[in-house]
């Protein structure tokens, strides 16, 4: 039988590449693997608008391992596939910001991986303290930095994602986009799982038609909408997936003064350099105390130089938050959303980025005395994105027992309903490895994908 993945964010992306790589397309025969997503088109949230940086040792204990073996993944799928040219894979320089003595380096040390997110600190503050290097040639540049190991973050660009969507194309996996799921289908003689009955456009995109998707194993991947989703389909049931929804505000942009890309010493023996030497910086920054001169912000910001399509540079800038703005329906709704909103949150990230990496104001000007840089920046893209927060903060992955399905589900003999979403902010970072884990569960390994030996092979039930 089939399997639905519902969501065609980067964990559902992930989760059909590698179960694609164990079902290889038989000729003749229906696609036994299918990604369905309400919106006409993928990538229109969190997993479109991200900023790409992977890390590899920034979490809590809870998702260490997940980390670890994502970041291995990364690498291995950046190194068989070209992706430095095809999407910017890159080892990135991080560095954390603060302008008073306190900043990231001593309140944000006390955080975990999860707290960040809710108590307004900084991500850099839940580095190691074993990836922190003193580097007083690289602190002379910037005062009160710190930099963080080099070898233990990445950067991979939108086109990452991409990627992933031609490789399941290409191995017969089938997208249904603009397709709402309805309901569940049973079995009338065994009560399990035979189907998932959606609503779908047709070529008029006015009109609809209903028709079922035969399966017995579902794949709840839709991100900030997973609590919906769940909810549509087992109405009956007393449970509430634990997921909230965090709108945060992003833009893209180019400078003038970053038209080839950052190069390490071809002599330098840091591990995160690849065969040209090509390199990302990131910076993560603590909010402003108010005896600031200059543009002061009261978020912690985050802003990646990072490599495009093609290797053309690009910075990107996010970090400001909306924790009260309301999920719409369906993520193609959401640029609607964030036009209606007006300017100020685009104008606010834009004068933020201009203050960390605009261009210096000429002696005696009046931005120069005030502290201000120069607005030289291009913007390329404004973005809005929903990411979903789990209340632990530990992203929820595995099977949901029977017990929690409500009434529509008697039993399940084979396959299941899967979950795998409350990723937060590191929903690319840990993408992979969750894919990879989603398929360990009643699978028949063909191949070893494991290249660091840091996963559990079962799969847990989660029972909440």
């Amino acid at each position: 039988m089939a399997t639905v993945i519902i969501g065609g964010g980067i964990i559902g992306l992930a989760t059909a590449y590698y179960l694609s790589e164990e079902r290889p397309p038989v000729e003749g025969s229906n696609p036994s693997i299918h990604v369905v997503d309400s919106s006409h088109s993928l990538l229109l949230s969190a997993s479109g608008h991200a900023g790409g940086f992977l890390a590899k040792d920034w979490f809590s204990p809870a998702s260490a391992s997940l980390g670890g073996l994502s970041f291995a993944l990364h690498r291995r799928l950046a190194d068989e596939h070209d992706g430095f040219r095809k999407w910017g894979y890159v080892g990135t320089r991080t560095y954390s910001l603060s302008i008073d003595e306190r900043g990231v380096g001593s309140a944000a040390k006390q955080s975990r991986g999860e707290d960040w997110v809710t108590s307004g600190t900084s991500r850099a503050g839940v580095a190691p303290a074993n990836a922190r290097e003193d580097s007083a040639r690289e602190q002379n540049a910037i005062d009160a930095t710190e930099m963080l190991n080099p070898d233990g973050s990445r950067h991979a660009s939108r086109h990452s994602r991409l990627f992933l969507i031609e490789k399941c194309k290409a191995r017969s996996v089938e997208f249904h986009l603009s397709t709402t799921p309805l309901g569940i289908e049973t079995d009338p003689k065994t009560n399990n799982i035979s189907g998932l009955s959606c609503s779908f456009y047709n070529e008029d995109r006015r009109t609809t038609n209903e028709d079922v998707l035969p399966c017995n194993t579902l794949i709840m991947t839709a991100g900030a909408w997973t609590p919906a989703v769940f909810k549509t389909l087992f109405p009956s049931s007393k449970l509430r997936i634990p997921i909230s929804p965090l709108a945060g505000t992003s833009l893209l942009a180019r400078s003038p003064r970053y038209t080839t890309p950052f190069s390490l010493d071809a002599s330098a023996t840091d591990p995160s350099r690849n065969e040209n030497h090509s390199m990302g910086y990131a910076i993560y920054c603590s909010p402003m105390p108010p005896t600031f001169r200059g543009h002061r912000y009261s978020y912690a910001p985050e802003a990646f130089a990072r490599l495009g399509p093609d290797s053309r540079p690009e910075i990107w800038i996010g970090g400001l938050n909306h924790p009260h703005l309301s999920l719409p329906k369906k993520a193609e709704d959401v640029e609607a959303l964030r036009q209606s909103r007006g300017t100020a949150d685009v104008d606010e990230l834009r004068k933020c980025l201009v203050q960390l990496c605009g261009k210096v104001a000429l002696e005696n000007s009046d931005a120069r005395n005030s502290g201000l840089n120069e607005d030289d920046l291009d913007i390329v893209r404004q973005g809005l994105c929903f990411r979903p927060v789990s209340q632990t903060g530990v992203p929820l992955i595995g099977r949901l027992d029977e017990k929690l399905l409500g009434s529509e589900i008697k039993k399940v003999d084979s396959g299941g309903v899967f979950i795998a979403s409350g990723h937060g902010p590191w929903g690319i970072s840990l993408s992979l490895g969750t894919g990879e884990q989603m398929i360990t569960n009643g699978q028949q390994r063909t191949k070893k994908v494991d290249p660091e030996k840091r996963r559990d092979r079962t799969m847990k039930v989660i029972n909440f």
